[in-house]
């Protein structure tokens, strides 16, 4: 299967309609899909629409900060994947789209691959104000933010522990965010501090 890779979508997939329609073919979105933002039947539409126009196309999620994590979506459940060799999530009713677990290993194409989902909003104050809410008081229905974004300290060091003890060369990093050497300062939105 070949893949295509991109990053945030945030649930515009046009991008797509240039791929061959004719044969398989794989998608790795690296975050922010906009499948899972707002936990409602604009979601929905946005699943079935994608599964419909692209039925040979299989989606496979790096989770952002701009999305719920799969686990929490009720009807989420976990299978092994034998194209990426490695459990994701998927709903049954939309098949053809998978969610990579949080941080793990997987093989694509031969490739040994590290994902890593998650990152930190950093317009986060500015969508809880705006909705008068607090990190207390949030709904992520209506801000947009989700409280558990980032992963736990308990989370990145167990996915520090499983790179530590992987004895295999990793070809490919997959993640929603960059390290701090790489941040993309110019791209930082003014007006907002992203200290």
């Amino acid at each position: 299967m070949k893949f295509f890779i991109t990053g945030d979508c945030h649930g515009e997939f046009t991008r797509f309609n240039t791929l061959p329609k004719d044969e398989e073919i794989g998608v790795i979105i690296l975050g922010d899909a906009g499948f899972n933002f707002y936990l409602n039947k604009t979601d929905e539409r946005k699943k079935e629409e994608l599964c419909e126009n692209h039925p040979n196309m299989t989606i496979y999620c790096v989770r952002g900060n701009h999305e719920a994590r799969p686990q929490s979506i009720e009807i989420m459940t976990t299978i092994f994947d034998a194209t990426v060799h490695g459990v994701v999530y998927m709903e049954p009713q939309y098949p053809n789209i998978r969610y990579f677990l949080d941080y793990g290993f997987y093989n694509i194409s031969g490739y040994n691959c590290l994902v890593i989902g998650g990152a930190y909003s950093v317009d986060k104050n500015w969508r809880l104000i705006r909705n008068g809410m607090t990190e207390e008081t949030n709904n992520p229905k209506k801000t947009g933010w989700f409280a558990n974004e980032q992963l736990t300290k308990e989370e990145m060091e167990d996915c520090y522990e499983l790179v530590k003890n992987f004895n295999k060369p990793v070809d490919f990093v997959f993640t929603h965010t960059c390290p701090t050497k790489f941040q993309p300062t110019d791209m930082f939105l003014h007006g907002i501090d992203q200290s």
